[in-house]
């Protein structure tokens, strides 16, 4: 009887693991150098990691769009791979992007998924949802900040110079990189990375390595916090999964940033 309960109670997590998960909300607050006080208190909502496609729910996605439009944040991020493998999928997350409205506005940049055809992909994501991607550029918002993202290290042809060659001296910045290592990019440009990815390793169980997505090389850290030389980052853990289409003890994530201003030449920082 004790085999069929450990059988059964198996098929329950499986069950639970293929179905749609809750998505939680993981809130920071960040100290910004160069942020003016006035700009104290900026709310920005970051999504990454999506997968349009048969690995994602689409229930879970939406749920993901919804807590982001709820928390009613000031500027919108996203941190690319919006569809699974095929372009097919780009007009299923299409519409359900369309959704997103932020008073700064909503921008985001392209991950290693996006590659199949980016150019299109940066095009038809522009004209149908109002979402500008950023590819090695950056765009000051006029009130301190400046955002910038750059290709993906693995698939693209990334230049974060060339991303923030047009930051105004002494304002704050946060830059998109959608895999983490591109923080290495941006040491002492006191900038907050925000980055994706890893899925947050994905599937996390005692005694086995948690999934390593490719191009990570031996960047150190799958979720949360990471700081490099006056540039902090952190890693989301994402909205999709891809390869399993399971979670398991590594629930989806959205991330709300309330930004505070710090002295121009401080470290970024939690706060």
């Amino acid at each position: 009887m004790a085999g069929v309960g450990a059988i059964s109670a198996s098929g329950v997590a499986l069950r639970a693991a293929f179905t749609p998960q809750h998505v939680g909300v993981t809130k920071l607050r960040v100290g910004l150098p160069g942020l003016p006080n006035a700009s104290d208190g900026l709310r920005v909502a970051f999504l990454t990691d999506l997968h349009y496609g048969p690995d994602t729910p689409i229930e879970t996605i939406i749920n993901a769009i919804a807590l982001a439009q709820k928390e009613a944040p000031d500027l919108i991020l996203l941190g690319g791979d919006y569809i699974q493998w095929s372009m097919d999928h780009l007009s299923g997350v299409i519409p359900i992007l369309a959704t997103l409205r932020a008073p700064l506005g909503v921008f985001g940049v392209l991950g290693n998924h996006d590659y199949h055809n980016p150019d299109l992909l940066t095009e038809r994501i522009g004209h149908e949802s109002g979402i500008r991607i950023l590819r090695n550029n950056g765009l000051d918002l006029h009130n301190g900040l400046f955002v910038c993202g750059i290709e993906d290290t693995w698939r693209g042809r990334f230049n974060a110079t060339t991303a923030e060659e047009n930051r105004p001296k002494g304002t704050g910045m946060i830059a998109l990189s959608h895999n983490p290592v591109g923080i290495n990019l941006f040491r002492n440009a006191d900038a907050f990375v925000l980055s994706g990815h890893t899925h947050g390793g994905q599937v996390l169980l005692p005694g086995i390595l948690p999934h390593r997505a490719p191009g990570l090389g031996d960047f150190p850290v799958l979720q949360g916090w990471y700081g490099i030389q006056g540039t902090s980052g952190f890693v989301s853990r994402g909205v999709g999964q891809t390869m399993l289409p399971i979670r398991i003890n590594c629930p989806p994530e959205i991330v709300i940033a309330t930004l505070v201003g710090l002295p121009a030449g401080d470290r970024c920082q939690t706060v």
